[in-house]
């Protein structure tokens, strides 16, 4: 899976520390690309859904 962000050591932080494989970051597209395997979705779904509200630009805070 792809998330478009800008590159960040926070960003990268993170996904890491969240448990999620972080694979590696496309520069040309802005892209982080991270491997989700079976049941990932389910077990990291607060933190995805965290990343992809920051690639949207959405205030996490406004909920």
């Amino acid at each position: 899976m792809e998330i478009r962000l800008n590159k960040s050591q926070e960003i990268e932080e993170y996904i890491e520390n969240s448990g999620i494989e972080l694979l590696d970051y496309f520069s040309k597209s802005r892209r982080y690309r991270i491997n989700l395997k079976p049941g990932d979705v389910e077990q990291y779904k607060d933190s995805l859904i965290k990343l992809f509200k920051k690639s949207l630009d959405i205030d996490d805070e406004s909920e």
